[in-house]
């Protein structure tokens, strides 16, 4: 690995995505202790789950790590990790002289090293030629009598055609490899059970299934007639059967020097075994090579080369017509970044370079290219890519990050790496501004299934595949021209069996077009790339820490930093975007900031991609009536929900007109868009759907015309109320005495339509009436209960303290208050709640109506209830439940008084388990939920949260105060410690948007 990092480059190591993953969560300086690098050597401790920490240590040019955690992955999550600080903040790990446990490993291999040149250099034993002539012998003989039964199970099935294979067993091809392993033939077995992954359907199935029917002709001919090839072509035929080369002899051969580019990696299963081929082309020599590894039993493999690395060395190739496969002979210095590919081409000539190296090789499968000056193409599932002549050339759909890779280039030209199997190209890497993005990270993938390209259809092959079909008993094979190029080289079939004449036609034919295979021509204009950027990028320091939030580090503030670089008026870098598009499907941002951000290459990237469309902006949106109409779900809806923002009384227009012709799921859906941009102007149409046939419609209508005070349907449950609320005269006949709570007698159609429900939640514990009378009052806006009693809110609330019917209005109220966001009856129920007799039943609603509250007055609320219970925040009580419930933070007088309550925590944990050997109890909480003498588990959770809302001025008087080390054991401190970090991460992080 090059001495200069990245994130992508350590994110290519690792073994799957589970692994990234976590070793994104590791990858801050915070989360390890005794960094240092020395001399290449990079090393830390990570605390795990055990008593000591993990030692963890890499180097940085060959990035060979080791870790004492129990992990069989390699690298393990904890290297990783070390990895990605020392890539983003290698500052963070001092020089110094390493460590006993560092200074051995690097002892050990160096060792290793030595030996390993040693055996290398060392004389060959005398070797035992009669017993391997013995074995060889024995072997040849296994593999010809199964190539000899496949052979006789192929004539058979051409005979019986191939509209009998729906009758035979569902996986026909699984015996026959099953009978090739045990004929130490795998390679023809790996090539059975390719058309055993095919999908026997579909259009030109058929003539796939014969290509590679023939491809398995041609090879077992080849291995009967190996005597009389020649000496290279019968090595290509052995090695594809699956019969081993003399590593030794290999490597003692001689080798080719060159700088080798490595320009891509690519993991396969083939049954319990994972190949991992790594890809080269040589800078001088422009020669391609291939190094093969193999790992069995879920173990890691050994990644000596890196994909973006140029290494000096000598590489030693196996014997054969095209020698490809090889293997790292010597190494001349440390590897290099590849920051550019010499000996680059067009997809044109990529074309004939494949095409050649099939007329020497007839089963070459895959060879590698790269691609310069070409752009992407696609966006919603179909990728390409295409040159400046317009020649094309799709993408394997396993090719990953293609998104990514568009975001970064801007649909700019760049050079495209990657195995080409003749028509079309599974891309492993790519060079965009001078560095290199691998573009697959993972030893897991899928089975070799479309390693093979479908054959080009020949008039030839296409006759053959007719009497496939049907069988040669029914269709008999045809006949070749003899002036035609095939027909020149299919001379003296005529003796043989039908099914052996079809299988050697369809080979011959299958080859032709393979090797003369040319591109697709685009004849249209070359897209143009994305204009520049409006806005400049944020700074290295800020988008560090986005690179940290996306690896999993503080991620709940990832809402927040988007809002300071809204205002700050930057954008996201680059690689950055697809990350954060991504995370929005998941609708955990607001729009507004969110699109502010993105600039110009994000939103261009967005309009691509039906599911991030509303974040391109109306002027991205080209003829939304077109896309309505005959667009997909996804992008009808990314259609309705950008106009919905900036015009949403064409987004009604469009609903109403195929309204009635929509399923009932879609009409709901489309419905609650109405939620954004809602307005009196609305109010037509969603009364006319509280008659829709669908109950979901129906819902989401009456939720949203409750939100207009005056709506028909708002009006109509003011008079319903009225009858229900009346104030008994006063002393005297003077002003309202009591209130007076009729029940409602009846609950009409009418009521029905507009969204009541007739019987009661479960759970409700109200009879039908109540129920009715909350249903009719939840709907009506607080400011309309106002006007029907001509008295202020608090009066109102304070004439249902203690009555029978005080519980079922102060629910209906909050509801209708959170609904519409009335600070003042917020503020009013929650001052009555608070030690009344009567609470809210429902704790959620408590925390709702604070956050309809202003800041202020969120704050004074706050210090009421802290400062009614003078003692400490008891987990018994709501308090801590209320402020985990929050959103946004509080003040610093609010924050000083929940600090002052925290400590008292501590002090009485420790005084509950007075015992040393109950220690280990307090250091975590997971599980221990049903222990009543363990932590209150609710009560460690609330105090994690507690970092998002207490103000990040406080945060060095946190620290100070709340731990020390008599009470460091208990998981309550551990909490404690993450509430400050969290708070020391929000506060560093406004730091660098402060002007």
């Amino acid at each position: 690995m090059p001495t200069e990092w990245t994130a992508e480059k350590v994110l290519a190591l690792a073994p799957d995505e589970p692994s990234a993953r976590a070793g994104r969560g590791l990858a801050s300086a915070t989360k390890w202790a005794n960094l240092g690098q020395s001399d290449g050597l990079i090393w830390g401790e990570c605390q795990g789950s055990g008593a000591k920490p993990y030692q963890t240590k890499a180097d940085r040019e060959t990035s060979a790590s080791s870790c004492s955690c129990p992990s069989r992955k390699f690298p393990c999550k904890h290297a990783l990790g070390l990895m990605l600080v020392w890539a983003s903040a290698p500052r963070s790990l001092a020089e110094s002289a390493p460590p006993e446990w560092v200074a051995s490993w690097k002892e050990m291999r160096e060792k290793k090293a030595e030996k390993s040149k040693e055996k290398a250099e060392r004389p060959a034993a005398p070797a035992d030629l009669a017993g391997k002539a013995k074995r060889e012998a024995s072997r040849a003989a296994k593999v010809a009598s199964g190539l000899d039964d496949l052979a006789l199970w192929l004539s058979d099935l051409v005979h019986q055609g191939f509209s009998t294979l729906a009758a035979k067993m569902e996986k026909p091809w699984d015996e026959q490899a099953r009978r090739l392993v045990d004929a130490q033939a795998p390679g023809v077995a790996r090539r059975l059970r390719q058309i055993d992954e095919m999908p026997l359907s579909g259009e030109g199935w058929q003539a796939s299934l014969l290509d590679r029917l023939a491809r398995l002709h041609l090879l077992s001919e080849g291995y009967r007639r190996c005597d009389l090839l020649p000496p290279d072509i019968a090595e290509e035929v052995r090695a594809t059967i699956g019969f081993p080369a003399d590593l030794d002899a290999v490597r003692a051969g001689p080798g080719v020097r060159d700088h080798w580019q490595v320009i891509g990696e690519a993991f396969v299963l083939e049954g319990s075994l994972s190949v991992h081929r790594t890809w080269l082309i040589g800078r001088e020599t422009g020669r391609a090579g291939m190094v093969l590894g193999f790992a069995a039993g879920g173990r890691p493999h050994d990644r000596e080369l890196t994909p973006g690395t140029v290494l000096d060395a000598e590489i030693a190739f196996f014997p054969g017509s095209l020698p490809m496969r090889g293997l790292v002979k010597e190494r001349y210095g440390p590897p290099e970044s590849l920051v550019h590919v010499s000996q680059g081409t067009t997809i044109a000539r990529a074309f004939a370079i494949h095409g050649e190296a099939l007329a020497k090789n007839p089963w070459l499968e895959l060879s590698p290219v790269a691609l310069r000056d070409v752009r992407l193409l696609g966006g919603e599932g179909d990728w390409s890519i295409r040159d400046a002549s317009g020649a094309t050339i799709p993408i394997s759909n396993r090719s990953l990050r293609a998104w990514h890779l568009l975001a970064v280039g801007g649909g700019e030209p760049m050079t495209i790496c990657g195995e080409f199997d003749g028509a079309r190209l599974e891309a492993l890497g790519a060079i965009v501004c001078g560095e290199f993005l691998p573009l697959q990270a993972s030893e897991t993938g899928p089975r070799e299934t479309a390693s093979l390209a479908a054959p080009v259809a020949v008039p030839l092959l296409v006759e053959a595949t007719a009497s496939a079909i049907v069988g040669v008993d029914r269709r008999p094979p045809p006949t070749p021209p003899g002036d035609d190029p095939i027909g020149a080289n299919l001379i003296g079939l005529d003796s043989k069996e039908p099914a052996t004449r079809l299988l050697a036609i369809a080979a011959a034919a299958s080859l032709y077009g393979r090797v003369g295979r040319k591109p697709a021509l685009d004849p249209n204009p070359a897209p143009d790339p994305c204009p520049p950027d409006d806005r400049p990028a944020c700074t290295p320091e800020q988008a560090r820490r986005l690179a940290r939030m996306y690896q999993g580090e503080q991620d709940e503030c990832l809402p927040e930093w988007i809002g300071l670089l809204a205002v700050s008026g930057g954008r996201l870098p680059h690689d950055a975007i697809v990350e954060l598009l991504q995370r929005h499907e998941q609708g955990r941002f607001p729009i507004g900031p969110l699109r502010a951000i993105l600039g110009v290459r994000g939103r261009w990237l967005a309009a691509k991609n039906p599911k991030w469309r509303i974040l391109a902006g109306g002027d991205e949106i080209v003829e939304p009536s077109t896309t309505w109409e005959s667009g997909a779900p996804d992008e009808r809806m990314a259609v309705l929900r950008s106009l919905r923002a900036s015009d949403p009384a064409r987004a009604r227009e469009l609903v109403a007109a195929t309204f009635a012709q929509e399923p009932a799921n879609r009409r709901a859906a489309f419905v609650g868009e109405f939620a954004r941009g809602l307005s009196m102007e609305d109010e037509p149409f969603l009364e006319s759907t509280l008659d829709d046939r669908g109950k979901e419609v129906r819902r989401q209508a009456g939720d949203l015309l409750r939100r207009l005070p005056g709506s028909r349907l708002c009006l109509r449950m003011i008079e319903r109320v009225r009858p229900c609320l009346t104030w008994k005269p006063g002393p005297l006949g003077i002003g309202p005495g009591p209130l007076v709570v009729e029940l409602p007698s009846s609950c009409d159609k009418s009521a029905v339509r507009d969204g009541v429900e007739v019987k009661p939640g479960q759970g409700a514990g109200l009879g039908e009436r109540a129920w009715w009378l909350r249903e009719f009052v939840s709907a009506v806006p607080p400011s309309s209960i106002a006007e029907i009693l001509d008295v202020t809110a608090n009066r109102i609330v304070e004439a249902t303290v203690g009555t029978e019917w005080g519980s079922v209005l102060w629910n209906a109220w909050a509801i209708s208050t959170v609904r519409h966001g009335d600070a003042e009856w917020a503020d009013v129920l929650l001052q009555k709640t608070h030690g009344e007799s009567d609470p809210l039943p429902d704790s959620g609603q408590e925390h709702a109506l604070f956050g309809v509250l202003p800041g202020s007055r969120r704050d004074a609320e706050i210090m009421r209830r802290l400062r009614a219970d003078p003692d400490r925040l008891r987990p018994s009580q709501p308090t801590l439940e209320f402020l985990q419930a929050l959103a946004g933070p509080v003040g610093i007088e609010a924050g000083r008084e929940i600090l002052s309550r925290i400590r008292p925590y501590l002090v009485e944990e420790r005084s509950r388990f007075p015992d040393p050997a109950q220690y280990p109890r307090l250091q975590t909480w997971s599980g221990a939920r049903s222990d009543p003498g363990y932590h209150d588990f609710h009560v460690v959770g609330a105090i994690m949260k507690l970092g998002e809302i207490l103000p990040m001025a406080l945060v060095d008087e946190a620290a100070e105060g709340l731990i020390d080390d008599d009470l460091s054991d208990l998981a309550y401190a551990h909490a404690f410690a993450k509430m400050i970090d969290r708070m020391r991460f929000r506060r560093d992080m406004h730091r660098e948007f402060a002007p």
